[in-house]
């Protein structure tokens, strides 16, 4: 192995410059919280590798000869700056621009995600999102293919067919039933599944395997009690139909989300269980860090106002 002395470290460097600033090796030592023969073989590291003798040692100190004066504007300006490195990567990070591409259904991105995104911009101004409105078995393969950051889905995806992603259950949404004020049911305080069967219901059938708990809602086979007049998928044409009187709708949501005054909702979760949202990240990308934060601040935000 070489000498120490031929790699020149930046302990090598601070003894150099504090010694020329303070005059002395033990003033330097106490400046750095060193032992003053520590400093002493720094600085006489940091001449063998210069090649040259750069002090002068008498009773007033250590003092740099002509080569320590000349070399000094050039090391502390050196050492200024790989000392300021941390500090002023940090500032470029936070003026620099930082986008963040998400994969939901259109549903997520209106109810959990853009109020999410309204609230991060206000502490991290740079950041700039890009929302992918996409049907559930969508998600995974865009995140997979690089098209998106984060994805967000009720779906699972499968560790066989998706080896490049993790896939980690991030919050939870109930089940609500969605009514106009004047449906028969809205003046409850309490709905079970079974006052359903009465009345027109709509729920997104070709997702129905969305719902936490399909099995109960296919044995009370509430689409054959009543015409449904409308089959549809999206929960934003769902509410649509709600509103012009086609009937009730079962949709996945949290209460009080979609911020619709026409609409009055009741949480059916007691029966019918909460379903979980899953975060659909690539392993092995390096990402910036505002996308972690902002994962995190959405999981924070949705797990302090869950339904019970």
């Amino acid at each position: 192995m070489p000498p120490a002395y031929k790699d020149l470290s930046l302990a090598q460097l601070r003894a150099f410059c504090q010694t020329v600033r303070l005059g002395s090796l033990a003033a330097a030592a106490e400046h750095l919280g060193l032992a003053q023969p520590t400093v002493w073989k720094l600085v006489h590291a940091f001449e063998k590798r210069i090649g040259q003798t750069l002090f002068i040692t008498n009773r007033r100190g250590t003092i740099p000869n002509e080569a320590g004066r000349a070399l000094y504007p050039i090391a502390s300006a050196g050492l200024t700056n790989v000392e300021s490195l941390p500090s002023r990567l940090a500032e470029m990070l936070e003026a620099a621009e930082v986008r963040i591409t998400i994969a939901a259904s259109p549903r997520m991105l209106a109810e959990e995600i853009v109020p999410a995104v309204a609230e991060f911009v206000k502490q991290q101004p740079n950041t700039r999102f890009t929302l992918l409105e996409m049907e559930t078995n969508e998600v995974a393969p865009a995140v997979d293919a690089g098209q998106a950051e984060l994805g967000f889905t009720p779906a699972a995806s499968n560790p066989a067919v998706f080896p490049r992603l993790t896939c980690t259950r991030w919050y939870d949404l109930d089940v609500l039933l969605v009514m106009r004020p004047d449906h028969p049911l809205a003046t409850r305080r309490i709905v079970r599944v079974k006052d359903l069967s009465k009345y027109p219901l709509l729920f997104p059938r070709a997702n129905l395997n969305d719902f936490p708990n399909p099995a109960a809602l296919a044995a009370e086979r509430l689409d054959e009690h009543q015409t449904q007049w409308v089959s549809a998928r999206q929960a934003s044409v769902l509410r649509r139909c709600v509103t012009m009187g086609f009937g009730a709708a079962l949709l996945l949501g949290r209460a009080g989300q979609a911020n619709n005054p026409e609409l009055v909702e009741r949480v059916m979760s007691n029966e019918l269980g909460r379903a979980p949202i899953y975060l659909v990240r690539r392993v092995g990308v390096i990402h910036h860090p505002a996308i972690d934060e902002f994962a995190t601040a959405l999981r924070a935000t949705l797990a302090s106002t869950g339904g019970d």
